[in-house]
């Protein structure tokens, strides 16, 4: 019977031993797991940064060309009408000056 219960905590013992293995590999694996996930979690957030730096980039980049588009219509209408001014100045300037001395030689 002693032999009985010398083989009975000799399993016991080597059920604890390999509980205690197993609930380290299970700790490892968790820590180990923790870190991939950290990892991926840190890969994917610098993968969505470096994405909207250049869709801001580009949209800034846009916005820019939109801009000196603009710009460059205005300065064409613009242009056009001071071109147009220039050509009709001296008829207008004539048209004041023949309206305002008619009428004060009407009055």
């Amino acid at each position: 019977m002693d032999k009985i219960i010398k083989k009975i905590v000799a399993i016991d013992e080597q059920a604890l031993s390999i509980k205690k293995k197993t609930d380290k590999i299970i700790q490892n694996n968790k820590k180990n797991l923790k870190k991939e996930l950290d990892k991926i979690q840190e890969e994917m957030v610098k993968n969505a940064k470096d994405e909207a730096e250049s869709k801001y980039a580009e949209i800034i980049s846009k916005g820019e060309r939109n801009s000196e588009d603009i710009t460059t219509q205005g300065n064409e209408k613009y242009k056009k009408i001071e071109d147009m001014y220039e050509r009709k100045k001296p008829k207008l300037q004539n048209m004041i000056f023949d309206k305002i001395f008619k009428e004060s030689n009407n009055h």
